[in-house]
This record gives structure tokens, sequence and C-alpha cells, in this order.
């Protein structure tokens, strides 16, 4: 019984290095249009999130944009809220940058990082302007961070191997390209 162990466990480690050897180097590159990243982006809005008990907050109409020579996604985003703050309804913007990561557990690509660039609210300055800005930053990386852009296909053998390793995330021609690989 244990000669059959020793031999099923050397094989799988043949196996495992053989397989590395042939696809060491090798990097799969995945494409994505900024249609296509405000699509997976558009599934996950309204978002609605509730403050405090008594603060609503309503995230809608997300915009994507693409630069080239970046890495970078900006994402703008509309917010409405509800709720007694000094008497108004606050409705306004928020411009954000973030960046692509792999999330090697469930094999997809996600929106990590999230930066507020700038924010304008209706009727909201100085100060206040100021300490809304700080948390609506904290928002920003709450609510945006984690969003799926893409899955990999479990069933495509290379591209599960290439689940381990994030190579480089660039803007070329207005398209996203992401590359993977060992």
């Amino acid at each position: 019984m244990k000669r059959i162990l020793v031999i099923t466990l050397a094989l799988l480690a043949v196996a495992v290095a053989v397989t590395w050897y042939l696809l060491r180097g090798e990097t799969w590159t995945f494409s994505f249009t900024q249609q296509q990243i405000a699509e997976q982006l558009g599934k996950r809005f309204p978002m609605h999130k509730t403050y405090l008990v008594l603060i609503d907050v309503h995230y809608e109409n997300p915009r994507v944009q693409l630069t080239d020579g970046s890495s970078d996604i900006a994402v703008g985003v509309d917010a409405r809220v509800d709720g007694p703050v000094k008497g108004k309804e606050l409705k306004g913007s928020a411009d954000l940058v973030t960046k692509i990561a792999y999330d090697s557990s469930r094999g997809t690509f996600v929106l990590h990082d999230a930066r507020l660039v700038s924010l304008e609210v209706a009727g909201v300055s100085g100060d206040v302007a100021d300490r809304v800005k700080g948390v609506a930053n904290q928002l920003a990386a709450e609510r945006v961070s984690g969003i799926p852009i893409y899955k990999l296909r479990p069933a495509d053998v290379k591209t599960a191997l290439a689940r381990l390793v994030l190579k480089s995330v660039s803007v070329r021609n207005g398209v996203l390209h992401v590359e993977v690989g060992l």
C-alpha cells in the first residue's frame, strides 16, 4: 500500500514538473474594451447602502474611461444621499481611479485600490466639503474595490494554470490588456 502511494506521488510530482517546464514563460493576454468594462460595472449598479442607520446613499450611472499608456481605470459614479444631512438632500458625482488585481481564489480580474480623484457635491463647500471628501474616499474603496470585470473559464487548462501570476496591465488604443502567466 505504501509503495503504491509513493509511486502515485512520484508520478504526480513528475507530471507537475513537466507541466511547469512546458508552460514556464507562457503568457496569455486578455483584452477588454471600455464598453465591456462598463457593462460589467453596470451589472453592479445602482447600489444602495445605509450608513449609521439614518443615511441612505445611492450610487448610480457608472462611467468608465481608459487612458492610453496607463494601467489605471477611471470610474465615475453619481451619488445621492437621502437622510438628515443638515436638512439637505445631497447630490453629486465622484471620479475614481482604480487598478486591476487578480483574485486567484475566484479566478477573476477585479477592480482594486480605488482612490477618489474628484468629488462634486451640489451646495456643499469649505470644511464640510473636505469632510465629505474624506468619507467619500473610504466609501469609494469600499464600494468599487473588488468588483469583478472578468472571470477565467475553469475548463481552459492553460488559463487555469495561468491563474498563478498577473504579469502586466496596460491600456493601448483604448483597450485594457491584462497579461497573466506562470
